[in-house]
């Protein structure tokens, strides 16, 4: 007989990454995000695994026996730039904290990958026509 598992989350520790979904082989850690919240539901587990819980940037997942899901939601700030929802303020101080030494003051962190790459964009193909002048 095989052992069931479900995740406890330390106390307020879950910050929303979603490295642990990102992570999990049997994909039993469900994703979602829908009306500026990010959801996250993890189903019990009979797999002889601990990747979600080394995955877990804040050590915020252990697994105990049980069959429980448990889910838990975060509300997603606005990106700067475009306004749209995009990540957990958890999440986004962490990575402020983690990277406080090599971000500088007016950092990415608070806009989505989409006007990253549109801000990325026109500033290489400002070099680009510089270069050429």
């Amino acid at each position: 007989m095989t052992l069931r598992r479900q995740v406890e989350l330390e106390g307020g520790r879950c910050i929303g990454c979603t490295a642990c979904s990102s992570s999990c082989p049997a994909g039993l850690i469900d994703l979602s995000q829908h009306n500026g919240l990010r959801r996250i539901r993890f189903s019990a587990c009979d797999q002889d695994c601990q990747i979600c819980q080394e995955a877990c940037p804040t050590q915020a997942i252990r697994l105990v026996p049980g069959e429980a899901s448990v889910e838990v939601s975060f509300p997603l700030l606005a990106c700067r730039s475009c306004g749209q929802p995009d990540q957990p303020a958890a999440l986004l101080e962490h990575l402020r904290i983690c990277l406080q030494d090599i971000l500088p003051a007016d950092s990415w962190l608070d806009i989505c990958p989409s006007c990253r790459r549109k801000a990325e964009g026109r500033n290489l193909a400002g070099q680009w026509l510089k270069a050429r002048e």
